[in-house]
């Protein structure tokens, strides 16, 4: 199989695959080819590409015209003028946003390529080196403690000084997934006093691994049973109305005593969860910092504005979007690995048809000859037209 690599268009300083990464798919009898300049914002150069067994070409043309597959990350904008150069034979790999942007992969399906997502990978050990969600949110959990950090008007750890006693930060993270428990275990490593909250009763004892306490609201003793709050993939799920108004009302008087609390909660495919009100925000403490990780999906505050910092009273949200921006050299490396891992699954050899009895292909495979296959998709897209015809 042939693998193209696309240079980057737009901010992003991260690339799809890394040198070092190119020379492993080499050694596995994969023939690469890299589009000039796919690494210079990262001081990989052409040189250090062609060291590692690819093949160097100027254009998106020749690139895509040479490969099999074509791989990149922010397929969007760098397909964006050649998406009709795309054949039917061409798979295409990158994070392609479907739960929330179908307009790019119904253009992908348009040209009857095969597209993967590795966003919609199943949670599954096999899968767990092709966890590019995984690998984002480790890096938003601890990008979201330093940039707390550096808004705050305290430091993080107490210190005790000729000149007194400095208390250390309270912080509160809501939401006990990746990036949850990442956030907890960087507060807690720079010294603050470190809670957290999760609906997910599972997510306790994780929550106490990474030297956080755990706040049990009184709903939580409610009738529902734990399972109720998450679904089959261990995502916590939407909630009723009034299990939310009862969680808003209970974690008011949580939030007014923190200092920095860094918000979590998303459900894949839908708006995020309002966790903060307005009236909630007035209520915190004054130079309390907001850090709303589910920004892009609308933000888990009434007043959250993505990729944006905003004072609401005395209070400072900050809507973080494309963490991979802040740490491009990690981010790299880990999205590189996942997608190595993902282009070493579909095979050596090029066939007419992914093999669908492997479930993560399934699963991650958005549309194939014109079809939309991820069933995650096809139900939203029925969801919809129902909304639509209601």
């Amino acid at each position: 199989m042939r693998i193209g690599l696309l240079k980057e268009v737009g901010n992003t300083r991260c690339v799809a695959l890394t040198p070092q990464d190119v020379a492993w798919l080499v050694a596995q009898k994969f023939q690469v080819y890299v589009q000039t300049g796919a690494g210079d914002t990262l001081h990989f150069s052409d040189i250090d590409y062609t060291h590692a067994g690819a093949t160097l070409f100027k254009t998106n043309k020749q690139i895509i015209d040479t490969s099999d597959i074509i791989v990149g990350l922010h397929l969007k904008y760098s397909l964006q003028r050649s998406i009709k150069y795309l054949k039917p034979h061409h798979y295409v790999l990158g994070l392609l946003n479907p739960l929330h942007d179908d307009k790019f992969y119904k253009k992908l399906n348009k040209s009857k390529v095969t597209a993967f997502s590795p966003e919609l990978i199943p949670r599954i050990t096999r899968a767990q080196s092709m966890d590019v969600l995984s690998s984002i949110a480790t890096l938003a959990g601890y990008q979201a403690v330093i940039s707390a950090a550096d808004l705050s008007t305290n430091i993080l750890p107490m210190m005790m000084t000729a000149a007194g006693t400095l208390t250390p930060s309270k912080v509160l993270v809501m939401g006990a997934g990746v990036a949850g428990l990442q956030a907890c275990a960087t507060a807690k490593r720079l010294g603050a006093v470190v809670e957290a909250y999760d609906i997910r009763a599972a997510t306790r004892e994780q929550i106490i691994s990474v030297g956080a306490r755990p706040i049990i609201l009184d709903i939580d003793n409610d009738s529902s049973e734990p399972q109720d709050h998450e679904n089959q993939s261990d995502y916590a799920k939407e909630q009723s109305q009034d299990f939310v108004s009862q969680q808003q009302k209970a974690l008011t008087e949580v939030l007014a005593s923190k200092d920095i609390i860094i918000t979590t909660a998303s459900i894949p495919g839908k708006p995020a969860p309002k966790l903060i009100t307005k009236s909630m925000l007035k209520k915190m403490k004054e130079d309390a910092i907001v850090i709303d990780l589910a920004a892009a999906s609308g933000g888990n505050t009434d007043v959250t504005k993505v990729g944006e910092t905003i004072e609401y009273g005395s209070v400072t949200i900050m809507g973080l979007d494309d963490v991979t921006a802040f740490k491009p050299m990690h981010s790299s490396q880990m999205l590189s690995s996942n997608l190595k891992h993902f282009i070493a699954l579909l095979g050596v050899k090029k066939t007419a048809s992914p093999d669908f009895t492997d479930d993560i292909i399934r699963e991650t495979c958005i549309c194939h000859k014109g079809k939309i296959i991820s069933a995650q998709l096809q139900t939203q897209s029925s969801k919809k037209k129902e909304k639509e015809t209601a």
